[in-house]
Formats: C-alpha cells, structure tokens, sequence
C-alpha cells in the first residue's frame, strides 16, 4: 500500500509540474503576442508585469514539485516531530493546494483572452490544463493527512506476518 500512495502522490507531483511549466509558457505567450504593450505606458506595465506573475508562479510551482522538502524539514522531522510536524506539513500542503486552485483559474481565466483564444485547440488545451490544476489540487486536499514517510518497521511486521502465513 505504501508503494502505491507514494507511486499516487509522484504522479501529483508531475502532473503539478506540467501544470506549474504551462505557466511559464503561458506567461511567455502573452508576452510575445499581447499588443496592447504598443498602447502606452499602462499598456506595457500591464502586459509586463501580467507575463512576470505568471512566469515566477510557475517557476516556483515547479521548484515546489522538484524540491518538495527542506532541510528544515529534515530538521522538524527530528527535533519536533510530535510538536512541530503535523501543523507545519498540513500548513505546507494546503497552500500547495491554494496555489494550483489559483493556477487553473489563471489558466481557465486566459481562455478567451490575449493569449490563449475561445476557439479551436487553444481553447481545449487551456481548459484541458486549467482543469489538470483543479483535479491536482483536489486530489492533494484528499491527500493532505497522508504521510509521504514509510515505516519501515511496520512494513517488515506485515512482510513477515504474511510471508509466515502464505504457504501453512
């Protein structure tokens, strides 16, 4: 069971990163295609600084996924296990949570839009990735209890509770 909930949580992991890289893209997109940038100085501003909160969120979302834990979680996993753990792992993983809710409303919000328009593929590929980050935040609140840590302990008990009784 421990292998198949960790094998749920890497997959998470990846569609978020895909997810968090569209972003990127996104962001990129529109700044190279938007042309209200031409309309001015609020124009430019717009565009710009539209394009950067993109890109940065996504970048970040993709460190977030690569590098899930700190050396400060190392740390509270020693020291603070009983006190510390559980909020500060719950806190991490419910504004993980937050972010790609955010993230497919970004991107179902940009259907239509400068970047990506209502009609045609662009239009399935937003909606198709803006409801990824929705299915991944959902699953990640249904996962925020878990634990990502196997015991090993446990696992040598059942091995060995089941190896016994396989073959009498």
């Amino acid at each position: 069971m421990a292998t198949t909930m960790k094998a749920f949580l890497l997959t998470l992991r990846i569609a978020g990163s895909i997810v968090s890289a569209a972003l990127v893209a996104l962001g990129i997109c529109l700044l190279i295609k938007d042309k209200s940038s031409t309309s001015g100085l609020n124009g430019f501003c717009k565009v710009v600084s539209t394009s950067l909160v993109f890109v940065a969120l996504g970048l970040i979302g993709c460190y977030v996924e690569a590098y899930p834990y700190t050396r400060e979680d190392e740390d509270a996993k020693r020291y603070f296990k009983e006190t510390r753990g559980f909020a500060y792992t719950l806190y991490r993983r419910m504004v993980v949570v937050l972010f790609y809710f955010w993230l497919g409303a970004s991107i179902i919000g940009e259907v239509g839009g400068v970047v990506l328009p209502g009609s045609g593929w662009s239009k399935v590929l937003g909606l198709g990735v803006g409801f990824v980050a929705w299915t991944v935040a959902a699953c990640r609140l249904g996962s925020i209890c878990l634990s990502e840590e196997e015991n090993s302990e446990e696992g040598e008990k059942l091995t060995s509770a089941s190896a016994q009784g396989y073959g009498a």
